[in-house]
């Protein structure tokens, strides 16, 4: 998460100069393009990890080869706890 957060800041970041004092063609093009980066991460955030639960885990629609389930350890984990 963490590396698309810095690369998303960074754009937006970089955008904001134009989109403050670009002139009449860059203005609306940065804010587009700033609007459109925000709303894509937050769908790819948030949205998704939630569509995949729904999907893949609570109504096992989506099956993985094998017939195990994404979530959890893995069969045979060992907990960080039983190491120490």
């Amino acid at each position: 998460m963490r590396p698309v957060l810095i690369t998303v800041g960074a754009t937006i970041f970089g955008l904001l100069p134009l989109a403050i004092h670009g002139g009449a063609l860059w203005e609306p093009l940065c804010f587009a393009q700033i609007g459109g980066l925000a709303f894509a991460t937050m769908i790819t955030l948030v949205l998704v990890p939630i569509l995949y639960a729904i999907f893949v885990v609570d109504l096992r629609i989506v099956r993985w080869p094998g017939g195990a389930v994404a979530a959890g350890p893995a069969p045979g984990a060992v907990a960080l706890s039983e190491v120490a």
